[in-house]
Order: structure tokens, then C-alpha cells, then sequence
């Protein structure tokens, strides 16, 4: 051994050094490992593989609406008059062309009367001209003349017959409210009273579909009257069949609500429009004197008799003999109006009444008459004109009696026995929920991949694990642009639709494109040309690598459908060398049909569908 001078070895140093000497051999074992390994990934040569093979690929376009009726009327009127009767009631089950009420008017009675009156005189006149030399043209004057004078009474009864409705009287006893005021000007059809009767009190909410579940036809409930001061023990009496769809704030989704109507006991503390809290309470078994209550929501009070009352002529209000809250009772007048121009109509029409009677005396000895082809033809189209305005007023006579445009279900009835309406006022409103259907936006981007006849997959919030079918049966022509982009309404018809109720949310997956039997690689193996259908991909050939040009067909999210360029069975690159393992369709540590995207490669901006399956 070498010593070295004014150096001595101790115990510790000679320990320290035996561990440097085997980490050091450590160090080299592990290097030596490592370098053997990178030489077998390099001279294998080995790289994740796809291969091709065939499969399917299917492409949806997604969208959300409520479900709604298939087809819903408003039934209207088409002109004024009076309710003489309703045919049906709330929830009735009707056909098409059933007797839904009928109207009644008493100026188109006279209107048709007047008429039927101008068509004869003007036959007759005709008649006469064509035949000036009958037997008794003498007396055919007096009788045409004589009809004159009858035209001329009922113009002044139509008048005359608008005196009584200047007094305006209650139908019925009750409380009355008032609409209007001493010296406020009335047109015809104006509400101005309405008058209740106390009895049945109702409470009218909207509750939400999450809730509505725990409400039922006939179930007990508490209603608190803030006003009155006290809570009222009542029954739910009626629950809507349809709902409104509403969004009660921007932090909650859209919601469907429903009307429902709750009967109590009524209380002379309570008025119409108040304020009220419904409650349904629940006693808990086994637990004596626990219950739990569940609020439905809140409302107002209206009474169930109550009879709006409309003046049926144009006046001032001059004279109002009660104040609103009073007690009246039936055939009580309420009010009086006036109007000027009715009392110059009376006096033009007794004159004209006059004159048609003057005519009639100055018959005794007419003069003879000649008539040229021009006043013949103007006399034939008088006429026609007469017979065109009889066939109006039948049709108008028609129009009375108001009958179900559709098949379906009643939903409301906004008018009842006694009220008055005007042209165009909604009278009932009726459903058809024995088909339902959807009405979905689908944006610009995707509504050229839609066609009648689609099918689609319908899931519904409200009804979890349920799904549905349905098929595309419309397609708007134009669309609607909200923010930058614009929607085409595509209109879906629900298959066998039992459970669902309109309103309720619904999210429709619609199958534009489905595939079989193709070849088809994953997005991350092609590298896309830009502005074709065209792409290249790497093709593991005999451990070597081959480009080739390939045709693409539909694109998916995860897969390509390659038209040609390769063949069943061939191995597609996706990644370089990374081990000496894998080279199959899937990869470790993935999700089948997964695979890592090499920079360069993947699907061109706009391409993929909105859904695939293999």
C-alpha cells in the first residue's frame, strides 16, 4: 500500500468511499439498462397503429323546445252579438264541426229582413220594366210601393228598438263594480259594470311542473288571506290541462306552469283580487301531531258568479243610480246614456218613412214609362247587387251558430250565456293532445343537413329514463336571426306521446346521416388538404412507412369515412415511435376508439358531425 504523506485514513472516510463505489456501479447498471432499451425501441422500429377496418358512423344535430299540442285553435268571432248559448264545457272531448255556441243579433235580424226586401223590389222593378204592358201595372206599383213603406217602418223599429238599451239594468242580483264614470263617453260592446254574486270563492295560481305533481282534483288545502287576516280550508277544484312556459329569472331554467283553481268558503272579510297563499298539508304517520306542508303558490281570490255586462249602443253616461260595492238586484237599472245622433237617426227615419208613404198615395195615376237597354242593364245589376248582399247576410246568419274548426279537447271558455262580444273576440280555445309535436330552432350551420322524414330521439326533462320518437314533418322556408346567427324552425311530430304534457321541456336528437359497412379512421390519422375532400395519411408497410393520398368521405367527431386510398386490413400510422408495444385499434390506458393527435394531423375547421357511433 502507498502512503501518502500527512495523509491517514480512518474508519468513516473508508465508508464513505464503499458508497460512492456502489452507487457509482448502480448509476452505471442503470445507464447501460436504459441504453439497451433505447436500442431495442430503434431497432425495432415499432409505431401505434390503426387498422383499417369497417364500422359505422352516424351524425345528429341536437336542439331543446317545449313540447306543444299538434294543433291549437282560437276560435273568434266573426261578427258581434249576444251569447244565447254554450254547447260545451272545460275539458270536453269534441269532433270537428261540433256545436261549440250560437249568437244572436238583433240588428242583422233587421239587416236580413232589409235585404231580403231590396232583392224582391228590385225583381220587381225589373219586371216591371220588362214587361211594361201586364194586366195590372197599376197595382203592381202600389204593392212595390207598399213594400217601400214596410222597409221604411222596420228602419224606424231598428232605431226605435236602441231606446231601451240607452237604460242599462243588471240581470241579476249581486254586488256591482263599476268601469266607468258620470260623463264618460261609451262605445258599443264597452264593459261597464260587472256584477257578483258572493257564493263559491276561488283562488286562481300557477303552479310549476316540479310541483305539480303533489297537486290533485279534490285534495284538501289551507289558503292564507293576508287582507282578511286568517287562513281558509279549501279544495283544489280544477288543474288546467295545458301549461305556460315561463323562466322566472336568468339564473333558472325555462319552466312549464300550470293553472290551478282552489274552492273555499266565502267570508264577507274576503273581496275578489286579493291576495292568497296555497298550502297543501300532509300529516306525518306515526307521529302525532307532526305534518308537513308544501306551499303551491300564490294567487288571487274572484268570485265564480260574475256576469260582466257591456253597453250594446254608443252613448254618454248621464245618470248612475248605485255606487260601486252596493248591493242590487235583477232588472235594477244602473245607469242611463244618452246619444244625440240616435235621436236625429229617429227623426231622419220617420221622415224617410213619410216620404215612402206619400209615394204610396201619388199612386192612383201613373204615368207610362219607355226603358232603354242601358237602363234595363242598370236595373239587372241592381239586381244582382241585391241578391249578392242576401247571400252575405245568409252567410253572416251562418256565422251565428259557431261550430269546432278541429278535433281535440276544450282548454277555455272565455265567454258564457249572456255576454256580449264584438268581431274578432276570442271565444273558446281548443287543443288536439291526442298528437303532440315540437318546434325546434336548428341554426344555419346544420339546417341544410335536415329533411322530412328524419327520425329522432326525444328525451324530457320532467321524465327522466322515458324516451320518445319522432320524425321531422316541416321545415321553415325562412328564418329568424338572434345575435349573429339564424334559426330555422323544424317542426317534429311526437310518436306515441302518452305521458307528456304540453309545455314540458324536451331535447330532440335528430339522426341526419347513419353509415354502415365503410372504412373508417380515426380524425387523428388523416392530415387534412386544405379546401378538398382529400387527405394524406402514413401506412406501416414491412416496418416502413408509406404516404398515400386518401378520399374522405362523411366526417365524424372521432372517425373519417375514407372512400378510397386504403384497404381493410391496412395498419395507419397515429404516432411515432414511442415503445416496442402496441399496434392495434385501441390504445393503453385509453378509451376504446381513443388515440393521441400528432401535431399536423386532425379534422379541418367546420368538419365533424354533432354525434357519432362505431
Amino acid at each position: 500500500m502507498v502512503k501518502l504523506p500527512g495523509f491517514r485514513f480512518t474508519r468513516k472516510m473508508l465508508v464513505l468511499m464503499l458508497i460512492i463505489c456502489i452507487a457509482g456501479g448502480g448509476l452505471f447498471v442503470v445507464q447501460r439498462w436504459m441504453n439497451n432499451r433505447n436500442r431495442t425501441a430503434s431497432a425495432s422500429g415499432e409505431y401505434i397503429t390503426f387498422k383499417v377496418e369497417r364500422g359505422s358512423i352516424t351524425q345528429t344535430v341536437t336542439g331543446s323546445a317545449p313540447v306543444t299540442a299538434f294543433e291549437r285553435q282560437q276560435v273568434t268571432s266573426v261578427q258581434a252579438g249576444t251569447v244565447c248559448s254554450v254547447a260545451v264545457n272545460e275539458g270536453d272531448v269534441i269532433e270537428k264541426g261540433d256545436l261549440l255556441l250560437e249568437l244572436f243579433s238583433g240588428d242583422f235580424d233587421v239587416a236580413l229582413e232589409k235585404a231580403r226586401l231590396d232583392l224582391l223590389l228590385a225583381e220587381m222593378d225589373l219586371e216591371q220594366m220588362l214587361i211594361p204592358d201586364v194586366e195590372d201595372p197599376e197595382e203592381l206599383a202600389v204593392e212595390t210601393s207598399r213594400l217601400k213603406v214596410e222597409e221604411a217602418n222596420l228602419a224606424l223599429e231598428a232605431k226605435l228598438s236602441l231606446l231601451p238599451k240607452l237604460e242599462i239594468k243588471t240581470p241579476i242580483s249581486g254586488q256591482v263594480d263599476f268601469h266607468v264614470s258620470l260623463g264618460d263617453d261609451v262605445s258599443a260592446g264597452a264593459l261597464v259594470t260587472t256584477v257578483f254574486t258572493p257564493s263559491d270563492l276561488l283562488v286562481k295560481l300557477q303552479v310549476s311542473e316540479l310541483r305539480l305533481s303533489e297537486a290533485q282534483v279534490g285534495q284538501d288545502v289551507r289558503v292564507w288571506i293576508p287582507a282578511a287576516g286568517r287562513t281558509y280550508d279549501g279544495v283544489i277544484h280544477e288543474i288546467a290541462r295545458e301549461g305556460t312556459v315561463r323562466q322566472t329569472s336568468p339564473d333558472v331554467s325555462e319552466l312549464s306552469y300550470f293553472t290551478v283553481t282552489v274552492k273555499l268558503d266565502s267570508d264577507d272579510r274576503v273581496k275578489s283580487g286579493m291576495s292568497a297563499t296555497v298550502n297543501i298539508v300532509f300529516e306525518v304517520e306515526d307521529m302525532e301531531d307532526e305534518i308537513i306542508s308544501i306551499n303551491l303558490g300564490r294567487g288571487n281570490t274572484y268570485f265564480a258568479d260574475t256576469l260582466e255586462i257591456r253597453s250594446d249602443v254608443v252613448g254618454k253616461v248621464t245618470r248612475m243610480t248605485v255606487e260601486s260595492g252596493m248591493n242590487v238586484h235583477e232588472g235594477m237599472p244602473l245607469m242611463w246614456l244618452e246619444n244625440v245622433d240616435l235621436d236625429y237617426q229617429i227623426r231622419q227615419a220617420k221622415v224617410f218613412l213619410a216620404q215612402a208613404e206619400n209615394n204610396l198615395e201619388r199612386l192612383l195615376n201613373p204615368e207610362p214609362k219607355t226603358y232603354t237597354d242601358a237602363d234595363l242593364e242598370k236595373q239587372r245589376i241592381k239586381v244582382e247587387q241585391a241578391r249578392l248582399n242576401m247571400q252575405s247576410q245568409l252567410v253572416k246568419l251562418s256565422d251565428l251558430r259557431i261550430t269546432s274548426p278541429i278535433s281535440g279537447t276544450v282548454m277555455e271558455i272565455d265567454v258564457e250565456a249572456g255576454s256580449s262580444v264584438s268581431a274578432k273576440d276570442l271565444l273558446i280555445t281548443i287543443a288536439d293532445y291526442s298528437r303532440m309535436k315540437l318546434v325546434l330552432p336548428i341554426d344555419e350551420l346544420d339546417i341544410a343537413k335536415i329533411t322530412t322524414g328524419q327520425e329522432a330521439i326525444i328525451t324530457v326533462d320532467a321524465l327522466p329514463g322515458h324516451q320518445y320518437r319522432g320524425s321531422i314533418i316541416s321545415i321553415a322556408g325562412e328564418g329568424s336571426i338572434q345575435g349573429d346567427i339564424t334559426y330555422y324552425n323544424v317542426t317534429l311530430e311526437i310518436t306515441e306521446p302518452e305521458g307528456l304534457w304540453a309545455g314540458m321541456r324536451a331535447t330532440a336528437t335528430i339522426i341526419v346521416n347513419d353509415l354502415q359497412d365503410v372504412l373508417v379512421l380515426p380524425t387523428e390519422a388523416v392530415t387534412f388538404e386544405t379546401g378538398a375532400r382529400k387527405g394524406i395519411v402514413e401506412i406501416l408497410v414491412s416496418g416502413m412507412i408509406e404516404r398515400r393520398s386518401v378520399e374522405i368521405g362523411l366526417l365524424g367527431t372521432r372517425y373519417i369515412e375514407i372512400k378510397n386510398g386504403v384497404e381493410e386490413g391496412d395498419k395507419v400510422v397515429i404516432a411515432g415511435i414511442v415503445s416496442s408495444a402496441t399496434t392495434t385499434e385501441g390504445f393503453p390506458g385509453m378509451m376504446p376508439g381513443m388515440a393521441p393527435s400528432p401535431g399536423g394531423k386532425g379534422v379541418p375547421g367546420g368538419g365533424g358531425g354533432r354525434g357519432e357511433s362505431r
